[in-house]
């Protein structure tokens, strides 16, 4: 049987949610100015402005992917990642204050609105 231990930083949705907020924010920022420059372009500019549409579009395919998942409630980092792909996965919150340690089942997801240190430690055969 081999064990593997994994600490992983957990975020909350919340944090998250800002975090794509400031993204929206500042892509909308650029498109606007960028919407303020001549209209007459040469055909090196064209190729650019392809190229950008491109980056946009892989941006916005990404950002509706990520709604997605937080829709479907599925924002489970590790669990997502495919780093625990093993039957028995132990996942433990750890209370530096208290020097305690609380265990939770696998279905638990760590970043739901509960920041902090796990251990992640997978049993499988």
């Amino acid at each position: 049987m081999m064990q593997t231990l994994y600490i992983i930083q957990g975020e909350s949705l919340e944090e998250k949610r800002r975090e794509r907020k400031k993204r929206r924010k500042r892509r909308e920022r650029e498109e606007r100015r960028g919407g303020e420059k001549e209209t007459v372009r040469g055909e090196g500019e064209r190729e650019k402005e392809k190229g950008k549409g491109k980056e946009k579009e892989k941006e916005k395919e990404r950002e509706r992917r990520e709604r997605e998942e937080e829709r479907r409630g599925e924002r489970g980092g590790i669990f997502d990642s495919k780093i625990c792909t093993a039957q028995t996965i132990y996942l433990t919150k750890l209370s530096l204050k208290s020097n305690t340690a609380q265990k939770y089942p696998k279905e638990y997801i760590y970043p739901m609105n509960d920041p902090g240190i796990y251990l992640c430690c997978t049993g499988g055969a």
